[in-house]
Parts: structure tokens; sequence; C-alpha cells
């Protein structure tokens, strides 16, 4: 069942913010609870109720009382990532237990019918079993990965102790839209992009070997909603959110710094194409096709199979523009491309059981390039 009211607590962080967009654009109506000492003002939604509250030394009734009424509570707010829980355990200790503390018993005071708690992988430490199933013994190496583990436990303790209905969910190094690009909360693919801007080598430590599973943050706001709307009771289970791949820093190297292979095609009627030949050298590597447009995707198709028949590990397309007429999303669904991704330029034509086409929002774009044209801005730097 959709919630009509739901807090998200960490709403304006990286993957918070998009989830705050998602749940309104379904017509929730959504709270947010966030100190914006990670978060940021620009991934705000006009549309959501701000709260700006360190969750750590939240008053409880002050607390009890913003959660009356609210159907569920999305639980992100953390101070993330290993390395600054192993400079200053005892300050993200109080954020990530005490405040996760804090809202289950908020939650439990103001009779919420669910909490989703947003856990981490890193409770199993260096894990090398892929994918890893949540049977997968756990092992936390840092205070941070401990931390989100005892989160965890407190979730499922208060679905048997007090009879709170959660949820854990642990994310598998999250990428995507508003990531952070620099910083100590920074992933190596936000390294590697702002590295790429500057024009500036990329650096790896070790031997790059070591190798991680990498989740698109729209696929994490989907897990997040399927366990708000799960008509069972969750009784504090924990379930993986990950891509169900994984990939070496090496690999991610070659992927930033990837080299160009064309496919020259000719097409002998309107409507039909035909790969003539690849240029280029894709064997043993992951590549992506870039168009300005995919109308029948058939030429795209094509192109996916002959770059696959040379060799290449996997073929994934981003396309400006999905006009995807005359059953294109089938077509996609059963070629070798991984994903098909598309600006929402045109509306969604695709059926619901087309998995592999994904769309994007220009709306952030062209929302801002009217804001700078009103304010007689640059609109070309948006570009550089």
């Amino acid at each position: 069942m959709i919630p009509k009211k739901a807090i998200v607590t960490g709403g304006a962080g990286f993957i918070g913010s998009n989830l705050v967009d998602k749940l309104i654009d379904m017509g929730i109506q959504v709270s947010v609870i966030d100190d914006f000492s990670t978060g940021k003002m620009e991934n705000t939604n006009k549309k959501a109720h701000y709260w700006k509250q360190d969750l750590s030394k939240v008053d409880i009734d002050e607390l009890t009382q913003f959660m009356e009424g609210v159907d569920v509570v999305f639980h992100l707010a953390a101070l993330a990532r290993v390395q600054p829980s192993i400079e200053d355990p005892i300050t993200l200790n109080k954020v990530n237990v005490d405040g996760t503390l804090n809202i289950l018993w908020a939650a439990h005071k103001a009779g919420i019918k669910r909490v989703v708690y947003s856990a981490s992988s890193s409770c199993y430490g260096n894990n090398k079993n892929f994918p890893t199933p949540e049977t997968e013994p756990t092992n936390p190496l840092s205070p941070y990965g401990l931390q989100k583990y005892l989160g965890e436990h407190y979730c499922k303790m208060f679905s048997e102790v007090y009879g709170l209905d959660t949820v854990s969910l642990r994310y598998f190094n999250v990428y995507g839209e508003r990531m952070l690009l620099e910083g100590a909360y920074c992933l190596v693919l936000g390294i590697f992009a702002q590295k790429m801007l500057q024009g500036k080598p990329l650096t790896i430590n070790n031997d790059g070997e070591q190798r991680r599973d990498f989740t698109y943050v729209g696929d994490v706001v989907n897990a997040n909603i399927l366990a708000a709307t799960h008509p069972e009771n969750l009784k504090g289970e924990a379930f993986n959110i990950g891509n169900g791949d994984n990939y070496s820093v090496n690999e991610l190297a070659d992927m930033f710094g990837g080299e160009i292979a064309i496919v020259d095609k000719m097409r002998p009627e309107a409507g039909k194409s035909e790969v003539m030949n690849l240029i280029g050298e894709v064997k043993d590597k992951h590549a992506i096709l870039v168009d300005d447009i995919v109308d029948s995707g058939g030429t795209l198709c094509n192109a996916a199979k002959a770059i696959m028949d040379q060799g290449a590990l996997s073929v994934r397309a981003y396309i400006t523009h999905g006009v995807l007429s005359d059953n294109a999303c089938v077509r996609v669904e059963k070629s070798v491309l991984s994903e098909l991704v598309v600006t929402d330029s045109l509306p969604d034509r695709c059926p619901k059981n087309c998995n592999k086409t994904r769309y994007v929002s220009v709306a952030p774009l062209f929302g801002e390039a009217i804001r700078r044209v009103t304010n007689e801005e640059s609109v070309s730097t948006l570009f550089q």
C-alpha cells in the first residue's frame, strides 16, 4: 500500500534527496529531517517540508510530535564512509547509533507503521563472495561498519520487543546523480569523475584489483519504496541492495579513460540499417554506445551485437532522445544490451516489463538553464 505521508531523514543528501523527489512524484506528502552537515540546499525539493535538526541531540518528545500522522520513516541520516569513522569514532557513533535509536524510539511512541533503515554492506568487511548473499558472515572492520550494523540490530530488536515493523537495506557503493565528487565521503567513482573533469591522471592505490559492487542510486530509491510498501511485516529483516556485478578499481579506471571505437553502418532503406564495420578495439572491454536519438532501436541493437561479437564484455547505450517507436523497448529487451539510458525529453513509451530501459530527467538541466538566462548568467558553463 502506498503511504500518504512519509519522513525522510538525511533527505538533503545524495541518496535521500533522490528518494524525496521520487516520493513527491508519487504524490506522497514528504517531510525531511536533516542537519545539513553533509546535505546540500541545492538538493532540496520545494514541495517537501524541512526540519533542520541533529538527530543525535534531538528532543524525543519534539521528534515524536513531528512524526505523528506519518505512515513510514525512511532513515538515511548518517555520517558515512570508513575513514572519517576511524579518525573520529565517538562523533560518528553519536550520529549513526544514537541518532538511529532516537528515530526508532520516537517512531514507536508515534505509532509509525514502518521504519526503513539504510544500512551498509560494510558490515561484511572484506567480503570476496560476489554476488553477496544475506547469509554471508558479517565482520565489520571499521567503526562505521559496526555502527551501521548496530543500527540493524536495534531495528530487529524494536520489531521483536516493541512490535515496530522495520526493515534494513544494505547498500553496495551507491553512485549516480548528486553523488559527491570530492572530500572524505567520496567514492572511487566520484574521485575518478572529478579527476577526469580536471584533466588529471587517475591515481590507483595498491594493485587496483580490489573489487566492489556498484549500485545506481535510482535502484536504491526503488528498493526503499518496495521495502516501504511490502504488504507483510518484515520483522527487522535485512536485504542486500546491489547491482549483482562487481568491478575492480583497474576496470573502473579503464572505463573512465576508455578508448573510442566507431560503429560504421549503412542504411539500405528507411528504417533499416546494417552494421558494416567496427573501427577500434573493444575486446575484453565494457562499451558504451552514445547517440542523439533512438527510434525503432534496430540500429542500436545491431551495433551492440557487433560490439559483443568483437569480444566486448558488455554494452550499454546512452541516448539523448528516446522516440522508441515500433516496439523498440521490446527489441532492446531481447538484445545483448545490458541497459539503455534515455532522457525524458519524450514521454515514457516502454511497457512496465521492459527492465533494460531507464529514464533520466532533463528537468534539473532545463530549470538551471532557464534560471541562468533569467539572471543573465552563462549557460555555456553548464556544459564545461
